[in-house]
């Protein structure tokens, strides 16, 4: 489990949540392996995160052995970071613009905390 988020984004993500960050950190792990294993299980399926944030959610999937991972935000916020880690990354707006993706590329779209 460990290695997911770097260091750097855990040390950013304590000063602005505290410790309870480690306890999101376990307990998301512990959901995106449980859904994963039940509903899309096979590996090579291709995984888009709409708003991937600091990618919590898309490191997590890669942890757990996904290796064909998409990610958008609508800045480019973490782009490099993403990009380093082997992670097609797409800086759009949805609301202002479309993804322009092939059809019938993405198998799994995850959307996490994107609509509050």
């Amino acid at each position: 489990m460990e290695g997911y988020v770097s260091q750097a984004i855990k040390t950013q993500i304590h000063q602005t949540e505290g410790e309870s960050w480690k306890e999101k950190e376990d307990y998301l792990y512990h959901f995106y392996r449980y859904l994963s294993g039940r509903y899309f299980p096979d590996k090579s399926l291709n995984i888009l995160c709409v708003g991937g944030g600091i990618g919590t959610t898309i490191f997590l999937l890669q942890e757990l052995g996904y290796n064909n991972l998409m990610c958008t935000n609508i800045d480019g916020s973490f782009g490099q970071q993403f990009v380093q880690k082997g992670i097609s990354f797409f800086t759009c707006d949805l609301e202002q613009q479309s993804l322009s993706l092939p059809i019938w590329s993405v198998d799994v779209i995850i959307s996490d905390h994107v609509i509050e």
